[in-house]
């Protein structure tokens, strides 16, 4: 299943736009509460959110996004969760082709069995900029306790993890990178 609350369809003109909403409690293999996949040339955006105790049984706990742009600003994901073994972050997973603003957002108390507390970025051509936020006490049982950024994204500035007056605080990685961990082949600019 695909985005406990809201599953926007595949290759979708229209634009995704959230506001002053909150998600709470909701379940799905990918997705726990949004999943955005292919959407094509549009620009999403989710703004004064709060994801709050959500799940996916495979990636993505708060948000899965997949081939698409999206800014999310003035949000607060607390306590969403990987609950399988897989290796994606419980809230949010970026995959491949994908571009994800953050700016103005907390993170905190989110956990995840695989890579990522809070944030996993998989597949080639993305580029996650997190700016103005904070991360407190994410943590996972591999690596990245708030943040694990992998697979091959170029080295190219249009890509790879773009980090700017960021406070990482008390996360947590049973592994390596008990605040971000960067797989091979990645760029990333701090």
């Amino acid at each position: 299943t695909f985005g406990g609350a809201i599953c926007t369809p595949k290759d979708t003109s229209k634009q995704v736009s959230i506001s002053k909403d909150s998600f709470t409690l909701n379940n799905a293999e990918n997705g726990g509460a949004i999943y955005i996949g292919f959407s094509g040339t549009t620009t999403d955006t989710i703004g004064y959110c709060n994801f709050t105790n959500n799940t996916a049984n495979e990636s993505g706990g708060a948000i899965y996004i997949l081939g698409n742009n999206i800014n999310v600003g003035n949000c607060i994901f607390d306590g969403n969760n990987n609950k399988g073994n897989w290796e994606y972050g419980p809230t949010f997973t970026v995959g491949e082709n994908s571009k994800l603003i953050i700016t103005d957002t907390v993170f905190k108390n989110n956990s995840a069995e695989g890579y990522g507390g809070a944030i996993y970025t998989t597949g080639n051509y993305n580029c996650v900029e997190i700016t103005d936020s904070q991360f407190i006490g994410n943590s996972t049982a591999a690596s990245g306790g708030a943040i694990c950024s992998s697979k091959k994204t170029t080295y190219n500035v249009d890509y790879g993890l773009k980090v700017k007056n960021v406070a990482f605080t008390g996360n947590t990685s049973d592994k390596s990178g008990g605040a971000v961990y960067l797989l091979t082949d990645v760029s990333g600019l701090f």
